[in-house]
C-alpha cells in the first residue's frame, strides 16, 4: 500500500494571508529588479551607491568599540559618564 505525502502539492496550493503578502511584495520586488537592470543610468547609479553603503558599513564594522581616551570614563568600563558607577 502506497503512503500518502503529509505535504502535498494540494494542501501548498492556498496561502497563508502572510504568504500571499510575502509573494506579491516579492513580485514587485523582481518587476522593480527588472526595470533597473534594463536601464544603464539607473543600474550604475544603483551600483554607486550600494557600494558607498558597504564602504560606510565595513568602516563602522572594523572602528574600535572604546576610545582610547575618552573624556569621562569611569573605572575602565567604556562609558562616558559623570554619573557613579552602579554598585550591587
Amino acid at each position: 500500500m502506497a503512503k500518502r505525502k503529509l505535504n502535498s502539492a494540494a494542501s501548498n496550493a492556498t496561502p497563508s494571508a502572510s504568504d500571499d503578502w510575502e509573494t506579491n511584495s516579492d513580485l514587485q520586488t523582481l518587476m522593480e529588479a527588472h526595470k533597473i537592470h534594463s536601464d544603464p543610468k539607473r543600474h550604475a547609479k544603483a551600483k554607486a551607491l550600494a557600494k558607498a553603503k558597504m564602504m560606510s558599513m565595513a568602516r563602522v564594522a572594523t572602528a574600535p568599540t572604546v576610545p582610547t581616551s575618552p573624556a569621562g570614563v569611569q573605572n575602565g568600563t567604556g562609558v562616558a559618564s559623570d554619573m557613579p558607577p552602579y554598585a550591587e
